[in-house]
């Protein structure tokens, strides 16, 4: 391929260390895309284990995701909601203003924030996150 196939052996080496250390730049940056579609996977699964009820298994789920990814803002917010329903409100709050902070004009994120507040039983926060989500929805 080099130099139609007559390259000294020198060249043929430096062509074989480049070419793979461009294989291995791209392995890391396709672990890293993989690493992201991990996160998304399993708070998806959290949040299914939390609708069915299966808090502890979601709780375990979306600790893993946000492990992984830890400003991923649907994964904070699903754990928001869990820690709100258990009673922890300082922490859930804490997890819900960051993931805000990530994603202010996510109508999911709001909608998210609603539950955990929902959750925690403070009505009035949650209907003030459901309105800014379905606004946020209708732009």
């Amino acid at each position: 391929i080099v130099k139609d196939g007559k390259a000294d052996q020198q060249t043929q080496v430096r062509t074989a260390k480049i070419t793979s250390l461009c294989v291995g730049i791209a392995a890391i940056l396709m672990g890293l895309a993989a690493e992201k579609e991990n996160v998304v996977a399993r708070t998806g699964l959290a949040r299914v284990q939390w609708k069915m009820g299966l808090v502890a298994e979601a709780e375990k789920e979306v600790g893993e995701a946000l492990r992984l990814g830890a400003s991923y803002p649907p994964a904070m917010m699903l754990k928001a909601a869990i820690l709100a329903g258990k009673g922890n409100v300082a922490e859930a709050e804490t997890l819900i203003r960051g993931a805000l902070e990530l994603s202010p004009r996510d109508p999911e994120a709001h909608a998210l924030a609603g539950r955990a507040y929902e959750a925690a039983g403070d009505l009035g926060k949650a209907a003030g996150m459901y309105r800014k989500a379905w606004l946020l929805a209708g732009e």
